[in-house]
C-alpha cells in the first residue's frame, strides 16, 4: 500500500479505506468457503456478516453459534480483533517483528490511522496496543472460562471457545455473540456478564485513554484534559442510561425480576448500548420510550 501512496500520491486516509475494503473482502471470501458455514450462504450476505465483523458493528444475517462452523468462527474472530485494535496497529507490529524500517509514507499512512499519535511514537504506541489488547482479553478470557466450567458445566473446549470468542468480542465492542439469544441467559451472572461489561468499558475509553491512565500512575502526574472528558462523560452516560432504563422498564419488561436482575440488566443495556451490542433481555419487548434512549445512546457512541 505504500507503493500506492507513493507512486499514485494517493492521500493516507483513501489508503486506510482501501486497506480495511480489502480487508472485507477477504473476510467475505474466507467466510463463503463451505468450510465456514453450513447452509446456504449468499455472497451479498458473506460481505455484510465480513463488513459487521471488521467495522465491529455486530449485526448479522445469521444465527452466529448455529450457522457458523469452527472454522467460521475462527474467521469472525480474526476480523473483530484486527477490525478492533486497527489493522494498521499489526502492520506497524509486524514491521517492528522483522526489523524492516518503515517509509515515510508508511509512518504518514500510520499516523492518519492513529491520529494524535506523533511519528516518534508510533512504535510505542503500537505495543501499548497489543499489551492492552493482550492482557484485559486474557483475563477476561480466563475468569469467563472459569465460570463456564464450574457454574454451567461445559468442556473444555466448549468453555475455552465460548470465553475466548466473547472476551475479543466484547474488548473489541463487536457485540457477537455464540449463544443464540446473546446474555438474555446470563443476566444474573456477575462474572460472565460483567466482566463482559467491564471489558466493554474499558475497550470503549480507546488506547489513548488506558495509556494515558497507566502513564498518570506510573509517572504520578495528571491525565490529560482529553482523558478527563472521555471518562466523565462515559460515566455521565452510564449513568443516565441505567437509570432511565430502569425507570422506563421497572413495571414493564423487568417487572418479572427481582431487584437485583432489575439493577444489572439496566446498568448492562446502558453500557453495551453506546458501542458494542451484547443484550441480557429481549430488546424487542422494551418500551418505545427505552428504544429512544437506547438509539441516542447509540449515536452518542457512534
Amino acid at each position: 500500500m505504500s507503493d500506492i501512496v507513493r507512486k499514485e500520491g494517493v492521500k493516507p486516509v483513501r489508503v486506510l479505506i482501501l486497506g480495511y475494503l480489502l480487508l472485507i473482502a477477504i473476510g467475505s471470501v474466507f467466510l463463503l468457503l463451505p468450510i465456514s458455514h453450513k447452509g446456504h450462504f449468499s455472497v451479498i450476505d458473506s460481505i455484510f456478516t465480513s463488513t459487521s465483523a471488521v467495522c465491529v458493528t455486530g449485526l448479522i444475517v445469521k444465527d452466529t453459534p448455529v450457522f457458523f462452523t469452527p472454522f467460521g468462527k475462527t474467521v469472525l474472530l480474526i476480523l473483530i480483533q484486527i477490525g478492533g485494535i486497527g489493522y494498521m496497529s499489526i502492520i506497524t507490529l509486524f514491521a517492528m517483528l522483522v526489523g524492516r524500517k518503515m517509509t515515510l509514507q508508511e509512518e504518514m499512512m500510520i499516523k492518519t490511522s492513529y491520529n494524535h499519535v506523533s511519528l516518534d511514537d508510533i512504535g510505542r504506541f503500537a505495543l501499548s496496543v497489543l499489551k492492552w489488547t493482550v492482557v484485559f482479553e486474557s483475563v477476561g478470557a480466563t475468569i469467563m472460562f472459569w465460570r463456564f466450567m464450574t457454574k454451567y458445566h461445559y468442556s473444555i473446549l466448549h468453555s475455552l471457545e465460548k470465553s475466548i470468542f466473547h472476551s475479543v468480542s466484547a474488548f473489541c465492542n463487536a457485540g457477537f455473540s455464540l449463544f443464540s439469544t446473546s446474555l438474555v441467559n446470563f443476566y444474573n451472572d456477575f462474572f460472565i456478564v460483567g466482566t463482559i461489561a467491564l471489558l466493554i468499558i474499558l475497550g470503549g475509553l480507546g488506547f489513548f485513554v488506558l495509556r494515558d491512565i497507566s502513564a498518570s500512575f506510573k509517572k504520578r502526574r495528571k491525565i490529560s484534559e482529553h482523558s478527563k472528558i472521555v471518562l466523565i462523560s462515559t460515566g455521565v452516560l452510564l449513568t443516565v442510561g441505567f437509570l432511565l432504563i430502569l425507570f422506563m422498564e421497572y413495571n414493564a419488561s423487568l417487572a418479572n425480576y427481582n431487584i437485583g436482575g432489575k439493577l444489572f440488566i439496566s446498568f448492562f443495556q446502558s453500557v453495551t448500548a453506546r458501542t458494542a451490542g451484547f443484550n441480557t433481555v429481549n430488546i424487542g419487548s422494551l418500551a418505545p420510550a427505552s428504544l429512544l434512549i437506547l438509539i441516542i445512546l447509540m449515536f452518542i457512541g457512534a
